[in-house]
């Protein structure tokens, strides 16, 4: 059984480094940028703080573990707010809460439609990610099974034992996001949590290169709608495989400037995944 420290723990130490991702993000893109930009760089330097933690810790320091990670990534998160701490982070809420209210007051009953079967769809997938096994092949073979050995060793080895050599030949960057859903409770119940958060995150990704190409907002956010319920993405959201994940960082640089854009996918890819 979980316990409410494992949940208490879990949310402070995210919490804390999306908080700190949102305003790096305002202030690497301009307090003034899109929310959807804004949101694809928070995510992505989400994901590269966790992959940087996890690697630090397990390959370099050979000491990784709940109370590492967690301190690790509580003084990496303050170390940013603090620098950052003579600037307003963007507004969060009222920006979404704005484009919800155009958007009624529009009456575009189709859009209004797809948003609640998005959300729907997402809350079906959730469900599905907590109370279903993993169940695809590949993940048994070699996606998850490092994580394991890493919980169980504290640390990133080299090289794993084992009969299926496969496994230390293939790259496993999204292990390590499964890893550090894994660690807080302990459980495999989050463990394929980061694969729907990409598809998640197709959604802005889609809606922000969309209106850079001067698509009208309403029309962006369809086709982005859209966009998460294509089959595979549906299909891969609820695996721990890799592919969706390295597919959305290519496109995520399409949303930047380029060097913003290259620094971006260069945090999350480390020529692992």
């Amino acid at each position: 059984m979980i316990g409410v420290f494992n949940w208490a723990l879990f949310l402070a130490i995210n919490g804390l480094v999306l908080y700190a991702s949102w305003a790096l993000a305002g202030r690497l893109l301009r307090r003034d940028a899109d929310p959807a930009i804004l949101m694809v760089a928070s995510g992505l330097l989400w994901f590269s703080h966790a992959t940087l933690v996890v690697l630090l810790l397990g390959v370099a320091l050979q000491a990784l573990n709940l109370l590492s990670v967690s301190l690790t990534s509580a003084l990496l998160s303050a170390a940013v707010i603090l620098a950052l701490r003579g600037e307003r982070p963007p507004p969060l809420f009222r920006p979404g809460a704005a484009f919800l209210r155009e958007i009624l007051s529009s009456r575009d009953w189709f859009l209004v439609l797809m948003l609640a079967l998005f959300a729907s769809q997402a809350v079906i997938l959730i469900a599905k990610v907590a109370f279903l096994p993993a169940h695809i092949w590949d993940v048994f073979f070699y996606h998850l099974t490092p994580a394991v050995e890493w919980f169980q060793q504290e640390r990133i080895p080299h090289e794993i034992a084992t009969t299926a050599p496969h496994m230390n030949r293939v790259p496993l960057g999204m292990t390590v996001l499964n890893y550090w859903f894994f660690i807080f409770f302990r459980n495999d119940f989050l463990v394929r949590m980061p694969m729907l958060l990409w598809a998640l995150l197709l959604v802005p990704t889609t809606f922000a290169i969309l209106r850079r190409g001067g698509v009208d907002a309403r029309w962006s956010l369809k086709f982005a709608l859209l966009t998460f319920f294509i089959p595979i993405v549906l299909m891969q959201g609820i695996t721990a495989k890799d592919h969706l994940g390295k597919r959305l960082k290519e496109a995520g640089i399409m949303c930047y400037e380029m060097p913003l854009g290259a620094c971006a996918m260069a945090g999350t890819s480390f020529k692992i995944d």
